[in-house]
């Protein structure tokens, strides 16, 4: 009985550990809080020379799959009426936004002073704990698109990169910068330790029923 206990014990503890979904990174206050203004993406409209791109580095804490971000924008409509947006999520790549991993196309912002828009992932791409994403922010069509990505009320700094594709394709990095209004949820992956643990418990059911079937 106590051996049919501890397996059971075993099995929960592997089961407990299934996927389950958390915040992994975030920047906004308390009830989605967050100002209602901030750096501005693709500029376009009447304002030549200008096709920003913008982008939030984090760290990624557990192993887990992408589940949705979460941002706060706002389209400038006083200078463009075109509403159409990117949001990427991107490998790193030395300190700067590198290979896309899953990207959002066609996304209206809110019109100024805007409101959070929510993506969710189809494709999952993998988080590996230690390793730096991006998120990253543009115009679909940055020769006349105007919008922006609303800044965090926490007085929170960290990675954060830009770059005007009208003049250079390189980003230029701040490693303390004002970071955007941003969230990263991740469904968690269970630890092999978890799995390991459900595993035994199954095997050792199955070689005890046998043997209480023989005893009987």
């Amino acid at each position: 009985m106590f051996h049919r206990a501890l397996l059971l014990a075993c099995m929960l503890l592997g089961l407990g550990q299934s996927a389950w979904s958390a915040t992994m990174f975030t920047t906004f206050g308390p009830g989605d809080s967050y100002q209602n203004a901030g750096p501005g993406i693709s500029i376009g409209g009447p304002v030549a020379g200008f096709q920003l791109q913008l982008a939030v580095g984090f760290i990624a804490g557990f192993t887990g799959t992408l589940n949705s971000i979460r941002v706060g924008v706002y389209n400038s409509a006083a200078i463009s009426t075109v509403d159409s947006f990117i949001l990427s999520l991107t490998s790193d790549s030395s300190g700067s936004p590198g290979a896309t991993l899953e990207s959002f196309t066609g996304l209206i912002f809110p019109n100024f002073p805007g409101g959070i828009l929510t993506v969710n992932s189809s494709a999952t791409p993998a988080l590996t704990p230690g390793s730096t994403y991006w998120i990253v922010l543009a115009a679909t069509n940055p020769a006349v698109t105007a919008g922006g990505w609303s800044l965090n009320n926490q007085g929170l700094n960290g990675l954060f990169a830009s770059r005007n594709l009208a003049s250079s394709p390189t980003w230029t990095t701040a490693p303390s910068g004002t970071l955007p209004a941003v969230e990263v949820n991740a469904a968690a992956v269970p630890e092999p330790v978890a799995l390991s643990l459900t595993l035994v418990g199954l095997a050792a059911l199955v070689i005890l029923r046998p043997r209480r079937a023989r005893a009987a």
